[in-house]
């Protein structure tokens, strides 16, 4: 009977991604094994190369929360609802991004083997999911007939935007809290969405209202 492992793996990733984070993506593996408390040996059997524990421990964070979108459709007010999503995009981006600007400017991944690793929580396929709420609540006419992708890629890119300057410390220049972002930027969005006189005609792909 296999002796079960005493450290597991995402224990190992955790402080191999802090390592990383620190020193740079040409941290020895030695540091990152002292970190976690296993052998050098243990790494390699676990993971095959650096190269694979690089790529594991860099991995984009899962979004399990957009998963249960759906969930939300009909839910609450819209209003509230779009604050919280890009509320939650801000808190996401700011796991996501500092790895990815590793990746990037030590050159051990592209984006696109990044992604084509993990497709299912690729930027598309995040756009997706949101269209795919925002749509669901224009068909319940909780909002004004607009483009549900156009509304989806201005939510996200707004709180990406929004982490870029903390990572890149512009915020001193032009200071602001989260919350009142997100607050602003979706007083802005409902203004052109928000449903005129109550509940607004769904509209199909032809232009027909019902």
């Amino acid at each position: 009977m296999a002796r079960p492992r005493s450290i597991d793996d995402e224990t190992i990733l955790a402080a191999a991604r802090e390592v990383l984070l620190r020193d740079g993506m040409n941290a020895p593996t030695s540091a990152i094994a002292r970190a976690a408390g296993v052998s050098e040996g243990t790494l390699f059997k676990r993971f095959g190369t650096k190269h694979g524990l690089l790529h594991r421990a860099l991995a984009l964070p899962d979004p399990t929360w957009l998963e249960h979108l759906g969930e939300r459709v009909g839910q609450g007010e819209l209003k509230d609802q779009l604050e919280w999503l890009y509320l939650r995009f801000i808190a996401y981006f700011r796991e996501k991004l500092p790895p990815m600007m590793h990746l990037m400017m030590h050159g051990a991944f592209t984006p696109e083997q990044m992604f084509d690793a993990d497709p299912a929580h690729s930027p598309a396929a995040t756009v997706k999911r949101v269209t795919n709420y925002l749509d669901a609540e224009r068909r319940l006419g909780r909002m004004r007939h607009c483009d549900p992708e156009l509304l989806a890629r201005t939510l996200v890119s707004g709180a990406h935007h929004y982490v870029f300057f903390e990572i890149t410390k512009q915020h001193p220049s032009l200071p602001m809290a989260a919350e009142t972002c997100a607050r602003g930027i979706v007083d802005l969005l409902w203004s052109g969405v928000r449903p005129v006189d109550g509940r607004e005609p769904v509209r199909d792909t032809n232009g027909e209202t019902s």
